[in-house]
């Protein structure tokens, strides 16, 4: 059975220009799917992502204050490795609570490919959680401040 091309042209636009259609959302682009595009190109599209609570997130001045005395507890510890797990621990904590924040947006913007967008850029930086160590715990501050309000701009 074949997609009208409405219905085509909607599921393209879904999934090559924003994360998947949603429920519902095939239907709201169908009609004009060059235009559900060009109307999130724009620099408020973007959501910043919040943290479980609604609450924004630590800005990274913060968070580098926190990594500077996680860094202080680390010496502090010396060679007592539960106290340097213990002080890591305590830095990194707020880092999943930050991936469920960007996997909300994604999950529930109505602009889809501005967030993939931000995702994009994301990347493109080399902003990853995944590389490990301390300094990942900046790495979404950094796509917060740095990336997501210049998505659709300069850099």
């Amino acid at each position: 059975m074949s997609l009208p091309s409405n219905d085509l042209t909607a599921a393209i636009a879904a999934t090559r220009f924003g994360l998947g259609g949603r429920p519902g959302e095939l239907a709201r682009l169908g009609h004009d799917p060059k235009g559900w595009l060009i109307e999130q190109i724009r620099p408020d599209a973007v959501i910043q992502p919040l943290n479980p609570v609604g609450l924004p997130f630590a800005d990274s001045a913060s968070r580098i204050m926190d990594y500077y005395a996680f860094r202080q507890a680390e010496k502090a510890a010396g060679a007592d490795q539960d106290k340097r797990q213990a002080a890591g621990a305590m830095f990194r904590a707020a880092e999943p609570v930050e991936l469920f924040g960007r996997a909300n947006v994604a999950i529930t913007t109505e602009q889809p490919f501005a967030e993939r967008w931000a995702l994009f850029w994301s990347n493109h930086f080399t902003v990853s959680l995944r590389k490990g160590g301390e300094m990942s715990a900046l790495a979404a501050g950094f796509e917060r401040e740095a990336i997501r309000p210049h998505v659709f701009g300069r850099f």
